[in-house]
Parts: C-alpha cells; structure tokens; sequence
C-alpha cells in the first residue's frame, strides 16, 4: 500500500508520507494563520494541537504581571496560544508543542 504525500509524492509508510506533509507545508507560503483556543477558558490540549499541526517551530513563554502565557506557531500556519497557571505549566505545554514531550501524552 502507497501513501501519497500533499506533494504528490508516494511513501511506503505513514511516517516517511506525515514527515514530508510537514516539510511541504513547512515550504508553503500561508496565507492567514488560524488562532484557536478551547471557548471555555481553558488551555487547549496542546498534544491535540500537535497532533492536527504537527511540532511548533515557535514557542514563546512570557511571565507578566503573574500571568504565564504560551504562544507557539506551527508550520502549517496554525498558532496557539494559552494562559496558565504556573511558569512550569506554560513551560511543560511549550516542551510538548514542540514535539519534545516527556509526559507520555503523545
């Protein structure tokens, strides 16, 4: 079985076919990125956000005025952005939108 990547191009496994996806859309001008956020007030899961936009190649924590808030832009021009309610909260969920995640969410 053949996977085809957006490129066009044919894999024989889904990862070689998910890696080029993202090195394609990493290549592709964007157009509008997309905010989104969970509506009710909370942080949206960020290994939901990964999993839908691949590993960020941005990731800013800022600590202001007790506030600790994460903003993180993805390849595929997607960018999140939370609140949390520690510095390591917003430093944890920084390291998993990365792709770097040790918390076995992923």
């Amino acid at each position: 079985m053949a996977f085809a990547a957006k490129d066009g191009s044919k894999h024989t496994n889904m990862d070689t076919m998910k890696r080029s996806d993202a090195q394609h859309m990493a290549k592709t001008p964007v157009q509008a990125p997309s905010t989104e956020d969970a509506g009710d007030g909370q942080p949206e899961d960020v290994h939901a956000v990964v999993d839908q936009h691949g590993p960020a190649s941005e990731v800013h924590v800022m600590h202001q005025e007790g506030k600790h808030s994460l903003h993180s832009v993805h390849g595929d021009g997607h960018t999140h952005q939370s609140e949390h309610m520690s510095a390591g909260e917003a430093h944890d969920a920084g390291k998993c939108l990365s792709g770097d995640c040790d918390c076995g969410g992923m």
